[in-house]
């Protein structure tokens, strides 16, 4: 498992000092706000052209000068040295981590590494070989003076290397600790949609505003979210489950009834279409049926109800236990009064609470790129919609969509993706 570690496990989280300097730069108000909010804030106000390079150095360094040596660092180590982590991706800037490690007997070169990807050649962007630990410094650290932070923003998109770097650590299995979307916000722009589970860990749930929101509900995220849950908090918690025979306790198994509803809800997919589409929903579900066949999914859509049943509780209860959705989108999907305020709005729901896998295709010419589901990643480019493809580049389509439904019933198959389901007691 990879941890990334953001910026509010930094030195300058929670720092008096910090905000005492950067507060006298804004207005009143930044001292109402609370630990995350002036956070937030300093970042902006550090941003402000009036500030030069080397203020905004001199300031961060000023304030973590005095800083006394963290325990929550120390229990970090601990949790290294139980080999938990692979690699730690972090966007602090501060050495903290490094020099919890050294405290705890381990070695630069021997023990871990420490790549600084604003320094580092291509050559070194390569984690395959290393056999130990590797700390990677994702916006440079403030010692060597080659970093990035407030004013002075990492520009991801031209460092094509870079970029694919840091996309192939984040779609890895991560344990995600303090996430920042003000100083973090650079990093979103290689994070990739597609990837293993995230476990999120925060004081706040990320709004949804921003891309990583999005990508997280396609992520099979799960939460772990409270004003409490700090880097300190939680590390105190994960630290004491080691004490335990076993490293992470995991929920009480559930009885074998619950277990079997379970893995019925694990399988349902529900497909969102509209009648005028039937055409492209005949097209798609040979394909589906193979893995229907072989037990992996159970296929819901309207075509199911029977003669005479109630049509809109019978789609409430489908969309209740699907796990993965399909949305076959097209300008007659875009417009339709009950996708929009009934289906739509359930399966975000369900994707952010419980980690329903939703699977956007377009079929046809439409305003996708100005709807709210522009964020999601589609199957197919919204500029090559089904109907412009025949033949056998067609049904690839169809097999792209069938194979992205079973890898998503497979990953429900191993975690259960349950809101706030994933907290160590």
């Amino acid at each position: 498992m990879a941890l990334f570690l953001g910026s509010r496990t930094s030195g300058w989280m929670d720092n008096a000092v910090f905000y005492d300097t950067v507060g006298k730069f804004g207005t009143n108000e930044f001292y109402g706000l609370n630990n995350v909010g002036q956070f937030g804030r300093s970042h902006k106000i550090l941003s402000d052209k009036r500030f030069k390079e080397a203020d905004v150095h001199h300031i961060l360094w000023k304030a973590l000068e005095d800083l006394p040596q963290r325990e929550e660092d120390d229990w970090l180590v601990e949790l290294i040295q139980e080999d938990l982590f692979g690699v730690i991706l972090s966007t602090s800037i501060d050495n903290f981590v490094e020099n919890a490690c050294l405290r705890g007997g381990m070695k630069e070169g021997r023990d871990f590494d420490v790549l600084n990807l604003l320094r580092s050649s291509n050559q070194k962007l390569d984690l395959r070989k290393r056999k130990r630990l590797t700390i990677v410094k994702a916006f440079g650290d403030l010692e060597s003076r080659c970093y990035a932070a407030a004013g002075k923003e990492l520009d991801v998109a031209a460092r094509p290397m870079v970029r694919a770097f840091l996309s192939s650590l984040l779609a890895q299995e991560m344990l995600m600790i303090g996430y920042d979307p003000v100083w973090d916000r650079a990093i979103e722009q290689a994070f990739p949609i597609r990837g293993e589970a995230v476990y999120y860990v925060n004081e706040q749930e990320p709004v949804e505003d921003i891309p990583l929101y999005n990508i997280l509900l396609q992520r099979c995220s799960k939460y772990c979210v409270a004003e409490t849950n700090s880097y300190k908090d939680f590390l105190k918690v994960l630290r004491r489950s080691f004490s335990q025979p076993l490293p992470l306790r995991m929920p009480t198994p559930p009885a074998s009834s619950e277990i079997a509803v379970q893995e019925q809800e694990r399988k349902t997919v529900f497909i969102s279409y509209c009648h005028e589409d039937d055409h492209f929903l005949k097209e798609l579900l040979p394909h589906l049926n193979v893995y229907q066949k072989q037990g992996l999914i159970d296929v819901w859509s309207d075509k199911k109800i029977d003669v005479g049943a109630k049509w809109r509780e019978k789609i409430e209860e489908a969309l209740e236990a699907a796990s993965v959705a399909i949305l076959l989108i097209s300008k007659y999907f875009l417009a339709s009064k009950f996708i929009n305020e009934v289906e739509l709005p359930r399966l975000l729901e369900a994707a952010k609470k419980r980690g329903l896998e939703i699977i956007p295709i377009v079929l046809s010419p439409c305003v996708f790129g100005d709807s709210p589901l522009h964020h999601f990643q589609t199957i197919n480019s919204p500029d090559h919609p089904v109907s412009k493809s025949r033949g056998a580049n067609r049904e690839m389509i169809w097999v792209n969509v069938a194979k992205s439904v079973k890898k998503a019933s497979q990953r429900g198959a191993g975690t259960s993706c349950r809101n706030r389901d994933w907290i160590v007691s």
